[in-house]
């Protein structure tokens, strides 16, 4: 990822790396702490770019586990590059491989329908969370000689 384009990358180091992602994936319970680095996201965003349609399966295959957590809410949407591949795939894979085009498709359709964690609860409780009251400071420094000086 360090300036390559991702046309000039073997595919087969990128399924390595892939399967890898895909093994820590599959449980749920490490979701949080692979993705508080937010080079996992943004590395399958670039990767969905590459020609290989094999890697790019892999690629929204570990998405899409992604997305299924809904408490990967604030990871999923914050990091920049992923609807934006997803958008790319869709249009890029439209006519040549439908299937894929679909998938990526509705991995985006869940991206945008997914709620944040807190309003996504099963109770029916009305409870309002209000938001926390900051302190705010101003501080006024005043420099003599930077103001025109008036006679």
């Amino acid at each position: 990822m360090d300036g390559e384009d991702p046309v000039d990358v073997d595919p087969q180091e990128l399924q390595e790396t892939l399967q890898t992602y895909r093994k820590l994936a599959d449980d749920f319970a490490n979701h949080d702490t692979i993705l508080k680095d937010k080079t996992v996201l943004s590395y399958i965003a670039y990767v969905l770019e590459v020609p290989d349609v094999d890697v790019v399966a892999l690629a929204l295959d570990i998405l899409e586990i992604f997305v299924k957590n809904v408490d990967n809410y604030i990871h999923v949407t914050s990091t920049f590059g992923v609807r934006e591949s997803l958008e790319a795939i869709i249009n890029k894979y439209n006519l040549s491989e439908p299937k894929l085009a679909n998938r990526a498709q509705y991995i985006k359709d869940d991206i945008e329908r997914m709620k944040p964690p807190i309003y996504n609860l099963r109770s029916r409780c009305r409870r309002v969370i209000e938001p926390k009251k900051l302190k705010t400071h101003v501080i006024v420094l005043h420099v003599q000689g930077l103001l025109p000086v008036r006679y």
